[in-house]
């Protein structure tokens, strides 16, 4: 008797064990932690002093480029640009030379008082923009592109209140390099055009024009006698203190976007930044210093493209949507969990359900092969 009691106990345990198998895996297999998690569709309000990303097909003029505001603006590790015409320049110690040119080779430039015109982005460019609270209504982006363009990179235009100042430029390819300002006279009107380097890489730093940036007693163009200098509007200046805002701009797929300073630091500001999962009914709170990784961008459907849009304000203030394969903040896995997904979709019954008819199957094919029968025998 007590071995018959035996038998069967160890008959029940492993039938039981076949029944907890076929029912269990599929719960294990939509248990809400297991390490698969769908990608996170989000959308993001961050406000940082850097972030790094590459750019999907783009057909805009580029970031914080408008042909109606006026701007300051810095060049450096440039191949050359052209000047929208043959203009005498000054020595920066205030001598007049009697040189002209149309073309300034490499060194560092700068234009003040001009219009922004573009800045060319091709498709897979990436993109590292720093903001330096010295110069807050101001950003530094650095643009490195995949390959050569076959256009200039940028675009500036220059009217006859504009300045260009140079350092370490050459007037020919194999010049010496001079140090010098050239100052727009008053029919002086047109696009210098810039290229960059064989390296690639192209910095230019940007912020609204600064009253005084121009001056009212421009030299005359090559031949030319001096005119007396249209006085200067407050339109002109565009003291409003602020760049256009640079909206839409398209996210090249599988790109990574960080928030990074490059000390590889967070350079997330302020205590009110969030990020909204959208896929899974979740808000994640992001305070000043923590870290947010996204990667594997991608669009949320095709029509429904991933979009990045930012705004210079005490920072770069980032609005970010789009879908991604992978979301970290403070390097936690925020991608919505299986339950999360499920309750979002309004189908989280169908969690349990599902399992039970999976189970329910196994059992079916389990009870044709005699699955349990030949633990009876084993018994």
């Amino acid at each position: 008797m007590r071995k018959q009691g035996h038998v069967k106990q160890r008959m029940w345990l492993r039938e039981a064990g076949v029944y907890g198998m076929l029912f269990g895996i599929p719960l294990v297999l939509l248990f809400p932690y297991t390490p698969w998690r769908p990608g996170a569709d989000f959308n993001a309000s961050v406000r940082t002093q850097a972030i790094d990303f590459v750019v999907g097909a783009n057909r805009l003029n580029g970031p914080f480029t408008d042909s109606r505001a006026c701007a300051d603006l810095s060049f450096e590790r440039f191949a050359k640009v052209q000047l929208p015409g043959t203009w005498k320049w000054k020595s920066l110690g205030g001598e007049s030379d009697a040189v002209s040119t149309d073309v300034l080779w490499g060194g560092t430039v700068h234009f003040k008082n001009v219009k922004f015109q573009s800045l060319l982005l091709t498709k897979d460019t990436r993109v590292k923009m720093n903001w330096y609270e010295p110069s807050p209504t101001g950003v530094t982006v650095r643009v490195f592109y995949s390959a050569m363009p076959s256009a200039a990179a940028a675009m500036v235009f220059l009217t006859d209140k504009s300045i260009v100042e140079f350092t370490s430029s050459r007037f020919s390819e194999s010049g010496k390099p001079e140090n010098g300002r050239i100052q727009g006279s008053i029919d002086m009107r047109g696009l210098a055009s810039l290229y960059p380097r064989e390296d690639l890489s192209f910095p230019v730093s940007i912020s609204p024009c600064a009253p005084g940036s121009a001056e009212l007693s421009p030299p005359a163009r090559s031949g030319e006698p001096a005119k007396p200098a249209a006085p200067q509007s407050s339109r002109a200046l565009n003291t409003s203190g602020t760049l256009p805002a640079a909206t839409d701009i398209p996210l090249s797929r599988g790109s990574r976007i960080t928030f990074l300073t490059d000390d590889d630091s967070s350079a997330i500001l302020g205590f009110d930044n969030t990020v909204q999962v959208t896929n899974a009914e979740r808000k994640e709170t992001l305070l000043e210093g923590q870290r947010l990784e996204i990667a594997d961008v991608r669009d949320r459907s095709n029509g429904d493209p991933s979009q990045l849009s930012l705004q210079i304000k005490d920072g770069i203030a980032v609005r970010l949507l789009g879908r991604a394969g992978g979301l970290l903040v403070d390097g936690v896995d925020a991608r919505p969990s299986q339950a999360e997904y499920l309750r979002a979709q309004k189908i989280l019954s169908a969690w349990l359900t599902t399992a039970i008819l999976l189970g329910s199957a196994a059992l079916t094919v389990a009870s044709r092969i005699k699955l349990v029968k030949l633990d009876e025998k084993d018994g």
